[in-house]
């Protein structure tokens, strides 16, 4: 998540597949994610900025 400083970013990848940096996610959208509203696409922005990241490795 650290990758997308805002909602909006977030947004971005989720219904077009685009990433922060302009790079594309190869298999983002799925046709069904970019029907989903702003306001939910936001409080799952929301939601998962209140987890915990998970360890790499």
């Amino acid at each position: 998540m650290t990758r997308y400083p805002d909602a909006e970013a977030f947004a971005r990848l989720f219904k077009t597949g685009d990433r922060p940096d302009g790079t594309a996610v190869k298999v983002m959208p799925f046709g069904s994610l970019r029907e989903v509203s702003d306001t939910d696409v936001r409080a799952l922005f929301l939601y998962l900025k209140t987890l915990q990241p998970m360890p790499h490795g």
